[in-house]
């Protein structure tokens, strides 16, 4: 996209630009900011001498390494923020967030999409999550997570997540175009490692177990090689439509990512009534699972085959929990359940905020 105002839907639309992101000095000043245990547990000699220097300056350089490094967006936040009511940041990990917080904290609202990762506890993230007006989490997971290693209860916050009303599909999913005669499992998102955890290796050993006409389908962009297999379907970027019929007609949606901090297919998953099976190493996956009474999560291969083997055989018992998720997603992710919640933050910070 290039930079400069436009108009998206009759919303005006200001893009800057950045500049590349450089991983090499990313790596090297996280290091440098990583704990000395960590670093002498590692080998990082080299590191754990950078991180002698002061913290701030090693976190500034971590910050705009890190990316997008988008100078000319903080330039205008501070020579234009007494136009906007409330500033809105996404994502606590990037320069535009962490830095552009520090603008008008007081008319800030953070929007944090955090999980137990090895950055957070970077020093520049302190100062992000203790500095925000409101603090709108996307689950209990997540706050409970951010209170308890930054104690910034005192921040007013509210777990609103995303709305999720996702169009019926106008089309049935067409399986006989790709060879499918059963029931499929289905991943949709980046196929890449963190995501697909051994999801392969687990679902071929689970069909040599298990014999049956069942298929592993992938929707996606890969960013790591596709075992070829016959019983596992790689359909690369589909439409909307087409992912959405995908998921109503599936057996189950499969995520077996450890880091998540809502996942976007799995509460659209849970709107059509298709139940999930997720990682139980991710608390947030596991929340929706307790929550919805709508899913499976496992902690090894044979809690993985244990749950297909549950579904195939148990048809009832998940037409019951298709409906259990439903009801779970429309009550806690419609988008008027969520567009209250942010009103009722946006009140908060103009009856307060001296920056207006």
């Amino acid at each position: 996209m290039p930079e400069g105002e436009t108009f998206v839907n009759g919303i005006k639309v200001i893009r800057f630009a950045s500049k590349e992101r450089n991983k090499k000095l990313a790596r090297k000043s996280g290091y440098a900011l990583s704990s000395p245990t960590y670093l002498i547990k590692h080998g990082r000699l080299l590191s754990l001498a950078r991180s002698i220097m002061p913290k701030w300056k090693n976190g500034e350089i971590w910050l705009k390494a890190q990316g997008p490094y988008c100078e000319d967006l903080i330039t205008y936040l501070e020579k234009n923020h007494k136009k906007y009511d409330v500033l809105i940041f996404m994502t606590y990990l990037y320069y535009p967030t962490a830095v552009g917080i520090r603008v008008a904290p007081q008319k800030s609202i953070l929007i944090p999409t955090a999980h137990d990762e090895r950055p957070i506890y970077f020093f520049p993230y302190k100062q992000v999550f203790n500095l925000p007006a409101f603090i709108m989490y996307n689950s209990k997971t997540e706050k409970t997570f951010v209170e308890t290693h930054f104690h910034n209860q005192n921040i007013p916050n509210e777990i609103a997540g995303v709305g999720i009303e996702p169009p019926d599909p106008k089309i049935n999913f067409p399986k006989e175009r790709f060879g499918i005669t059963g029931d499929y499992i289905l991943f949709v998102g980046r196929i890449a490692s963190e995501k697909v955890v051994n999801l392969f290796e687990d679902f071929i050993e689970y069909k040599k177990k298990y014999p049956s006409n069942l298929k592993l389908i992938l929707i996606g962009q890969a960013f790591i090689e596709i075992p070829q297999h016959s019983d596992i379907i790689y359909l690369g970027f589909v439409s909307d439509d087409m992912k959405n019929s995908a998921m109503k007609s599936a057996l189950m949606l499969v995520l077996p990512s450890h880091f998540e901090s809502l996942s976007m297919v799995v509460l659209e998953s849970l709107y059509f009534n298709t139940p999930i099976l997720v990682n139980g190493q991710c608390e947030i996956l596991v929340e929706h699972c307790k929550q919805s009474g709508a899913g499976f999560y496992y902690n090894n291969k044979n809690e993985f085959d244990a749950a297909i083997e549950f579904a195939r055989a148990n048809n009832d018992k998940l037409i019951e929990m298709g409906v259990s998720g439903k009801k779970y997603v429309i009550e806690n992710y419609s988008w008027n359940a969520v567009i209250e919640k942010y009103q009722k933050a946006f009140d908060i910070i103009t009856q307060t905020s001296p920056y207006q």
